[in-house]
């Protein structure tokens, strides 16, 4: 019997890697392979997260969380001449340091002891905990765009280091590419999954609900969404749609996104969710502002249910996600003015809204973890020592 480990930062998070990671580790399971996650810090949040109790999951230190102190605090406080905290700090870091080196060694000799056939790897901070005999087993998953990595020093210096001894995983064939240009040789890409398949589609005509499920933070830009909505809301024609947002995170961001709120009646924030299925089912049209995604969960399941999707040119996978006009609307032009006629156009045009809906909803199914994995089991055989390429 095979063996995946797969490793990531957090464990009982609710965040996209782990239901990513999820999804992947209980069908080779379901399949009658051996995996197991591996977190190196427990964060507990709000909501249970349910998979298959006979996957293996624990956390290295479960009584830490992935929280550290930054050296620009440290500075900031010694500038202002405060000695005695910059002293509880520095103390801190040491601390810090201290712990999570005791927690890469703890790591090591468990996946010595596992001796793992693949290890599957989720953010650059767990590389040194991979002991170097398994680098020939071990997969980088990174989970955003190439941009954002190349642009994120430490991320980059540190792949850089490893370029020649891992494989490399991107999520999507155009992320792929700009890697492999960039000395990321050894690299392919496989979609993220859908996370839960439904035969139902939603009555987008008659639904009338404009929805986004996301984290509320800086680069999502929640709060222009907000007064996107507030615009076009404030004409009679629209004066019977509605706008919910779910999600949870940067509270300075959450009070923004509220004072854009102009209409309270009608536009609502409704907190997390663990029934996205549900919620996209009774929309009509899936709100997406960020600045930049790597491969977007949440514009998944709203293919799935049959929602299009209209959204800004987020990064290099956006055009694998949606095929602009025919499963959502990319707006190209990226600015507010350009996204708001779009918007108003969609949701004007009932007989163009249920075109968008059919395809998109015949769109998901490349995207259900029934094909995914079989892209992994490739992926598996090429690390086997096969000559299996996805260019």
């Amino acid at each position: 019997m095979k063996r995946l480990v797969i490793i990531q930062l957090k464990g009982n998070s609710f965040g996209g890697i782990w239901q990513v990671n999820k999804q992947i580790a209980m069908k080779l399971l379901e399949e009658g392979m051996d995996v197991r996650v591996i977190s190196m810090r427990d964060n507990p949040g709000p909501l249970v997260d349910e998979y298959d109790p006979r996957l293996h999951v624990h956390a290295v230190n479960p009584n830490e969380l992935w929280e550290f102190t930054r050296k620009q605090d440290v500075k900031d406080t010694l500038m202002k001449g405060n000695l005695l905290k910059t002293c509880f700090l520095l103390k801190k870091v040491v601390h810090e340091k201290i712990v999570l080196n005791r927690d890469y060694h703890a790591l090591k000799r468990e996946l010595r002891a596992l001796n793992p056939d693949y290890i599957l790897v989720s953010h650059y901070q767990i590389i040194k905990g991979i002991p170097k005999e398994f680098y020939s087993r071990t997969i980088f998953h990174q989970h955003c765009s190439f941009t954002v990595t190349k642009n994120h020093k430490p991320t980059i210096t540190t792949l850089m280091k490893y370029r020649n001894q891992f494989k490399f995983l991107w999520l999507s064939k155009a992320i792929m590419k700009e890697a492999k240009e960039y000395g990321f040789q050894n690299s392919t890409y496989i979609y993220n999954p859908v996370r839960f398949t439904v035969k139902e589609k939603a009555d987008v005509v008659e639904n009338k609900k404009l929805v986004t499920i996301a984290r509320i933070s800086e680069e999502k830009r929640i709060p222009f969404m907000a007064e996107i909505v507030s615009e076009v809301f404030g004409k009679e024609k629209f004066k019977d749609w509605t706008f919910e947002v779910y999600g949870n995170g940067d509270n300075q961001e959450l009070e923004k996104m509220k004072k854009q709120m102009k209409y309270p009646e009608r536009m609502h924030y409704m907190g997390l969710t663990n029934h996205p299925k549900d919620v996209l089912l009774t929309s009509s049209l899936h709100l997406n502002t960020s600045k930049y995604e790597g491969f977007s969960l949440s514009i998944l399941e709203a293919n799935e249910c049959g929602v299009p999707t209209i959204t800004f040119p987020f990064g290099e996978a956006v055009y694998e996600e949606i095929k602009d006009n025919k499963t959502g609307m990319i707006v190209s032009e990226n600015t507010k003015e350009k996204y708001i006629s779009i918007l108003e156009k969609i949701m004007s045009d009932s007989n163009k809204l249920e075109e968008l809906s059919c395809n998109v909803k015949k769109f998901s199914k490349q995207f259900h973890i029934d094909e995914i994995i079989k892209d992994w089991h490739k992926l598996f055989e090429q690390i086997d020592g096969d000559d299996y390429e996805k260019n």
